[in-house]
């Protein structure tokens, strides 16, 4: 991104003869050069001698196809929109009748700089340019969520990342945001310290059509917190409270009674979250379909055979580092009864056995993504299951199963033809056989990691690279 210039204007001068080269340089390499080489020579104040063409010297239809064309989308450097400013009154009032056009919209602008945030956004309001999705990194602050929301009325999606410091992004800005943007739909403030239970009471309280919150290791969120959302945000459909270690089951049960309408919970690392929480979600969020109870220590197979048993849009699921409280009865609870399940993680739950990844392969045949690293007393003959009858599986993840052998690697190759990720690390009994498998039947293969599997062969591995031209070899 370049950095913002200085308004004054001996800058503005000097921008105007760039700019029309920057604008002449697009339109002859985009697929409107021809219709404006056309509009271009008929029009009467544009001499067919003159190299460079004014932006303003087009037609508003021609103008906007130009906008469409650089700045609708995937714009990555707002620098690119300072093409289009002039200072001249009619030029100016002719870009203003674009800008304010409702059927053109700014979307998706992305900030990665570090030190031009605030100023970015600055320069998006005194422009009165309307943007729907805003995402930044850190070094953004309340003043430049200020600025956003003076003129941004129809901002659908804010996703602010990393605001690490209690004064950075504060209950103040995300206030501005939630009186002005009344339309915000998806907020997501991962990682901001600065946000308290107040700053959320406002943003439910202005924002009735949020149906996304994501408010990871946003520490200072309490149950009372929780409770506005719940009580506000009927809509939601979305909530992600990863490692915001004051939410207990108090806060999560209000969520359960009152957002019916809940699709995705994730609440990784919530220490004080237990098996009550899950039974109310159970017994009213029967739509749910992804669930991740990531190391939540006070989960137990209790709480998760109320999912498998209310649940049964389930399509994801992650009880990943819950070890010793998940066993096969719950794993068993989730495969009989939700049959859309497409992605499983189950790693580190070392009581998980055969006869639980076994009902998987037989009753979810839509599994795509199995992560069962470390569940060390899996053997080939539920693998082998998995293979049998998930064709659409493109991740196994087998980390450190020493029972794991050729047997069900091979199964795996000939069955499983979109396999793109396999993890074999330490699995010692898979050797060139089953790694020759892959080879020939798994060509959409990207990612293998065979560190610490003795018995496989430079001979193997090359045919591997051979046949499958974007995999990646870990070793």
């Amino acid at each position: 991104m370049e950095k913002f210039r200085n308004n004054n204007s001996e800058s503005n001068n000097n921008n105007d003869v760039n700019n029309d080269n920057d604008i002449s340089n697009r339109i002859h390499n985009s697929n409107i050069s021809n219709d404006v080489s056309n509009v271009s020579k008929s029009n009467n104040n544009v001499s067919k001698e003159i190299k460079l063409i004014s932006l303003f010297s087009l037609p508003i239809c021609i103008i906007e196809i130009i906008f469409k064309q650089l700045l609708g989308g995937n714009l990555i450097d707002i620098s690119n929109l300072d093409i289009a400013y002039c200072c001249h009154n009619g030029d100016r009032q002719k870009l203003l009748t674009i800008i304010e056009d409702p059927y053109i919209r700014y979307d998706k602008f992305i900030f990665n700089s570090r030190h031009l945030v605030n100023n970015g956004l600055k320069w998006i309001s005194m422009r009165k340019i309307n943007i729907k999705n805003l995402s930044t990194t850190s070094d953004i602050n309340d003043n430049g969520l200020i600025e956003l929301s003076k003129h941004c009325i129809i901002l659908e999606t804010l996703n602010i990342t990393n605001c690490n410091h209690v004064n950075q992004i504060t209950d103040l800005g995300i206030s501005e945001i939630s009186l002005h943007c009344k339309n915000l739909q998806c907020l997501q403030i991962y990682r901001c310290h600065g946000i308290t239970d107040l700053g959320i009471k406002q943003v439910v309280n202005n924002c009735s059509q949020l149906k996304c919150l994501d408010i990871r290791e946003c520490n200072r969120i309490t149950d009372r917190g929780l409770k506005e959302i719940a009580h506000s945000c009927l809509l939601l459909e979305s909530l992600n409270t990863t490692e915001c270690y004051r939410i207990t089951d108090v806060g999560m049960i209000e969520i359960a009674t009152h957002c019916s309408n809940l699709k995705s919970l994730t609440i990784g690392v919530c220490k004080k979250i237990t098996d009550a929480s899950l039974i109310e979600i159970a017994n009213h969020c029967f739509n749910l379909e992804e669930l991740d109870i990531y190391r939540c220590s006070l989960i137990t197979d209790k709480g998760l055979i109320a999912i498998g048993q209310h649940c049964h849009m389930i399509r994801s699921l992650n009880v990943n580092g819950c070890f010793q409280n998940i066993s096969d009865n719950s794993i068993i609870e989730i495969a009989q009864n939700c049959h859309l399940l497409r992605s499983l993680d189950t790693s580190g739950c070392v009581q998980i056995t055969d006869i639980a990844i076994t009902e998987i392969g037989r009753n979810c045949a839509h599994l795509q993504i199995l992560d069962i690293s470390g569940c060390y007393k899996v053997t080939d003959t539920s693998v082998i299951e998995i293979a049998n009858n998930c064709p659409e599986l493109y991740l196994l993840n087998v980390y450190r199963l020493f029972k794991v052998t050729d047997t069900s690697i091979t199964e795996i190759a000939k069955h499983c033809p979109l396999l793109s990720r396999l993890n074999i690390y330490r699995c010692q009994q898979v050797t060139d056989r089953g790694i020759s498998e892959i080879a020939q039947n798994c060509p959409l293969l990207e990612s293998l990691c065979i560190s610490g599997c003795n018995l496989i062969s430079e001979s193997s591995i090359e045919e591997i690279k051979n046949n499958c031209n974007r995999v990646k070899i870990l070793r």
